[in-house]
């Protein structure tokens, strides 16, 4: 089994997801992310969600794709208009696509933590029972979230915050 997810980056909850067998695909799966929330900002995918159709289906959610292009992509549009301009962006805004896509690594870190906290393996044998044995870890992980983030904001502790980085002086 897979599970694929789609994560708040101002939360880190998860927000939609879709249960797959192992070896399946990972792009077919956004449609079922994309139905399961509602109007989105941006989306933040690794390559396998480099398509027209995903660039499309994003649009069309109010969102704007922040996905990196394979390395034989061309900025044609084909019929489709924020495949070339993100492609642009891609390749003429480098450092601007760098930091719009860097919450991505949200996302690895949320598997990792189901994987650190409920662990990597599905214990039960039957398709059904896996399934519903992932379900419960992906709840069991935005309960512990959700309990977090009240603990937080009853502490005054802000979710994220960026460090200034000390200057160092070399010789």
């Amino acid at each position: 089994m897979k599970v694929h997810i789609g994560i708040d980056v101002d939360t880190g909850l998860i927000v939609a997801f879709k249960i797959t067998e192992g070896k399946a695909n990972d792009s077919p799966p956004l449609r079922s992310l994309l139905r399961q929330v509602g109007r989105i900002g941006k989306l933040l995918g690794d390559m396998a969600y480099s398509a027209r159709w995903i660039f499309e289906e994003v649009k069309m959610k109010g969102g704007l794709p922040f996905i990196p292009f394979k390395k034989n992509a061309t900025g044609r549009s084909k019929g489709c208009k924020i495949w070339r301009d993100m492609f642009l962006v891609f390749t003429n805004e480098p450092e601007r696509f760098k930091e719009e896509y860097h919450p991505r690594s949200l996302v690895e870190a949320t598997f990792s933590t189901l994987k650190r906290c409920w662990g990597e393996d599905l214990t039960s044998r039957k398709g059904w029972l896996c399934r519903k044995e992932a379900i419960v870890k992906v709840i069991a992980f935005n309960l512990q979230r959700v309990a977090y983030l009240d603990r937080a904001k009853e502490l005054g502790i802000p979710l994220w915050q960026t460090l200034e980085l000390p200057k160092l002086a070399v010789c």
